[in-house]
C-alpha cells in the first residue's frame, strides 16, 4: 500500500556546543547563552530534516513506497533536499516555493539540546495535490492550514482512504476546528504523553485515562509516546504498551525519533494488516516497530541516518517487550 506522508521538508543545522558554553538550569530546564559573545563550536553537521521527510525516508528504508507533499524553497538548500530524496527513492510533490527553505537550528550539548526552527510551508495548492489512493498520513502542519483538514473530509468521504496523523502542539491547544472534525475519521492519531494531555485536557491523567478521552473525540486508534518510558497503543477494545528499548550505548541525538517511531509504526502494521492478521497482532507488530525504529535513529546525529531498513527491523523488534494493559496489571503479550 502506497503512503501518502504530508509534512515539512527541512534542513538540520547542527552545531556542536562545549560544555562550557552554557549553564543549565536543572530545575528549569534551560540552556542559557550569554549575549554579546562569539561561542565557538566544537563541530557543525548539515543534514536533511523535517517531519514530512523523516516519516517518508523512514517508510521507504522499510520497504514501502511513500509518495510525499511537500514545499522548500527554489534555492540551493531546497535543491539539495530534492537531491537527497531523489537519491533515497522518496517519490512525490516537492513544490519550489517563493518563500526560503525552512531550516532548523540544533544546539547540542551531549546529549541535550535546543531547537531553533523558521515555519514551514506547504504547497498552497495542497488539496490538489491529494492522490486518490493509498494511505495518508498528516506530519505537524502550520496553524495556518486549518482549512485543509475541512478539505481533508471531504476529500476522505470521496475516496475512503485511511488518515492517519501526528498534530502540532499549537493546533491540540487551540482545538482548531478542522482538526477536531478531522478526529472523528481519523484511523491512528500519534501523540506525545504532554500532546495526549492537552488534547484530552486532562493534565494529571494516566495514559488509559488519556486514551478513553481520545476516543471519545473519533480517532480509531491512539498511540501516545512517552520518550524513555516508551509508548502505550490501543483501540476501544484492548491498550497495549512496550518499554524503550535499552541499548547499553549512550544516546546521541534524539532529533527525529517521534518521526522514527511512526514510520516503524505504520510499516509494521500495514505489513500485519496486508498479512490479514488479527488487529491486537498489527497493534503489536506497529509497537514493536515503532519502539525499535526509535531505538535505532537516537544512535546517530540527525533525523534519517539511523533508520532501519526491513531486514534489520524485524531483528530488532524481537527485543521490544509488548504487553498487554488492563484494569489491575499488566500482562505480557508477546
Amino acid at each position: 500500500m502506497r503512503t501518502v506522508v504530508i509534512g515539512s521538508t527541512v534542513v538540520d543545522l547542527f552545531f556542536h556546543l562545549p560544555k562550557n558554553a552554557f549553564r543549565q538550569s536543572l530545575q528549569t530546564r534551560k540552556i542559557e547563552l550569554p549575549f554579546n559573545e562569539k561561542i565557538l563550536a566544537d563541530g557543525y553537521d548539515l543534514l536533511p530534516g523535517g517531519s514530512g521527510a523523516n516519516v517518508s525516508v523512514g517508510l521507504k528504508k522499510l520497504g514501502l513506497e511513500p509518495y510525499l507533499i511537500s514545499g522548500v524553497g527554489d534555492d540551493v538548500v531546497g535543491n539539495y533536499l530534492r537531491d537527497h530524496l531523489r537519491k533515497i527513492g522518496v517519490a512525490g510533490e516537492l513544490s519550489r516555493e517563493s518563500k526560503p527553505t525552512p531550516v532548523s537550528v540544533i544546539l547540542k550539548v551531549a546529549s541535550e539540546r535546543m531547537i531553533v526552527t523558521s515555519t514551514n510551508h506547504l504547497p498552497d495548492y495542497l488539496e490538489q495535490s491529494l492522490p486518490e489512493e493509498g494511505w495518508i498520513h498528516l506530519s505537524p502542519l502550520p496553524p495556518e492550514t486549518d482549512n485543509f483538514y475541512s478539505q481533508l473530509i471531504t476529500h476522505q468521504v470521496k475516496t475512503e482512504q485511511t488518515v492517519s496523523i501526528n498534530p502540532k502542539m499549537e493546533a491540540l491547544q487551540d482545538r482548531q476546528r478542522g482538526l477536531m472534525n478531522l478526529l472523528r475519521t481519523t484511523k491512528i492519531v500519534f501523540l506525545n504523553l504532554a500532546e495526549a494531555k492537552a488534547l484530552a485536557r486532562l493534565p494529571q491523567a494516566s495514559e488509559s485515562e488519556l486514551m478513553a478521552e481520545i476516543f471519545r473525540l473519533g480517532p480509531e486508534i491512539a498511540v501516545i509516546t512517552c520518550g524513555q518510558r516508551g509508548a502505550y497503543v490501543g483501540n476501544r477494545q484492548f491498550q497495549l504498551s512496550a518499554a524503550a528499548l535499552g541499548t547499553g550505548e549512550e544516546e546521541i541525538d534524539a532529533t527525529g525519533a517521534g518521526d522514527a517511531f511512526i514510520a516503524g509504526f505504520l510499516a509494521g502494521y500495514q505489513e500485519a494488516m496486508a498479512g490479514r492478521q488479527e488487529e491486537i497482532d498489527r497493534l503489536e507488530t506497529g509497537l514493536s516497530y515503532g519502539i525499535a525504529e526509535s531505538a535505532a535513529t537516537i544512535k546517530e546525529i540527525g533525523a534519517q541516518a539511523g533508520q532501519l531498513n526491513n531486514e534489520k527491523i524485524k531483528q530488532e523488534s524481537k527485543y521490544v517487550r509488548v504487553r498487554r494493559v488492563n484494569d489491575d496489571k499488566d500482562n505480557t503479550y508477546r
